[in-house]
């Protein structure tokens, strides 16, 4: 689900297509938050830790109005708190 949220946070910047300058910096913050969330997941201890993790993803993705980013994150966090730490 990170790859997919990486991907949908690098197209609209990749097609060049009419995306305002604002929304293409949040999607790049997205991408690199998602880069280090990815390289996070193997060393986080704690299930806060990594629901703060995904909090400022689901953040990023609204603010960057990415709706799949958007519900990706939200199933992931909500996938946290059902099954606790699934690393």
């Amino acid at each position: 689900m990170l790859l997919i949220i990486l991907i949908t946070s690098l197209v609209p910047i990749l097609t060049h297509s009419s995306v305002p300058l604002i929304s293409a910096g949040f999607n790049i913050a997205l991408f690199i938050f998602t880069v280090i969330t990815v390289f996070k997941l193997n060393l986080v201890n704690t299930t806060d830790e990594l629901r703060k993790y995904y909090l400022i993803l689901i953040v990023c993705s609204l603010v960057s109005i990415n709706p799949i980013a958007l519900v990706l994150s939200i199933y992931l966090f909500l996938q946290l708190d059902t099954f606790g730490l699934h690393i």
